[in-house]
């Protein structure tokens, strides 16, 4: 009997991100101040980090980051980056509401 492969596609959350459009979360960042004065997690690192908290039903950073703590050795293919620390997500949340219309 022969061991089942392994899955070499993408990542679900990857997939779920990959909707999102990219050049349209730049042109609206670059209209607001939320990367500036950033040096390790920005709005575009934030942004899949609170949507892995959203899907993930976390209440709290103190629940998210565990969970990504749990995915650290594939962070960079989740699109995580490595800034996701549980003080760099406060302070992003800090910055305030960066999209309001």
């Amino acid at each position: 009997m022969t061991a089942p492969a392994l899955n070499t596609g993408k990542y679900v959350f990857v997939r779920l991100a990959s909707l999102l459009d990219k050049n349209k979360f730049d042109s609206i960042a670059r209209n607001y101040p939320g990367n500036e004065h950033v040096r390790h997690l920005t709005c575009q690192d934030q942004l899949p980090c609170m949507v892995l908290g959203q899907l993930t039903r976390r209440e709290s950073l103190g629940g998210l980051i565990p969970a990504i703590d749990a995915h650290r050795n594939k962070t960079y293919h989740l699109g995580l980056g490595k800034g996701a620390t549980k003080g760099n997500l406060a302070k992003a949340n800090r910055r305030g509401p960066c999209f309001h219309t």
